[in-house]
């Protein structure tokens, strides 16, 4: 069987796309939007849809999107609900600059919590004190910045690979929480 995670979109191919439809947002936003909808209590494809695909057009570059939107869409849902911890964030790959990797990175934790409430997940006393501090650092996270110049490249990469993992775990944890069917509402 082939891991999910490695079917995940080129993240250029798919930028590419996302322009050539009007679309403002970037691949890495886009699938945090994707994620966030799928680990929030309602259904928020109708959502999702209004907050990636702006207009309406009907153009084929815009059915071409939205295709691979819900290709990607079942692709993520796959990887979290895998045994094998698989889930993975579509940033720019690592032949992309520290400053690329952390805009993505930003941006995915933006398009997360926009996914989130636009799926319902406004009330956060009905969650777990684990998921409820996990969320307050992505809010955090989504704001990151670099050092100043002339710090530590290696160690800002180091950093930026842990900070990845650990909203790898997170999404996992509150994604098997509302599977559980804890109370998210």
């Amino acid at each position: 069987m082939t891991d999910p995670a490695s079917r995940l979109p080129d993240y250029d191919l798919l930028a590419a796309l996302l322009r050539g439809s009007g679309t403002a947002l970037g691949p890495a936003e886009v699938h945090g939007v994707l994620t966030g909808a799928l680990c929030a209590p309602d259904d928020a494809e109708p959502a999702w849809r209004r907050l990636i695909l702006e207009s309406e057009a009907a153009a084929p570059a815009a059915e071409a999107l939205f295709e691979q939107l819900v290709e990607l869409q079942e692709l993520t849902r796959a990887m979290l609900e895998g045994s094998e911890f698989g889930f993975e964030l579509l940033l720019p790959g690592g032949d992309a600059g520290l400053s690329e990797q952390l805009a993505g990175f930003t941006d995915w934790c933006r398009g997360f919590l926009l996914g989130l409430a636009a799926g319902g997940l406004a009330d956060r006393r009905a969650l777990s004190a684990e998921v409820t501090e996990f969320l307050e650092d992505v809010v955090q996270m989504s704001e990151a910045e670099l050092e100043a110049e002339g710090t530590d490249a290696e160690g800002e990469e180091r950093a930026l690979a842990e900070l990845v993992e650990y909203l790898r775990a997170g999404v996992q944890i509150l994604y098997e929480e509302r599977r559980a069917g804890r109370a998210l509402h």
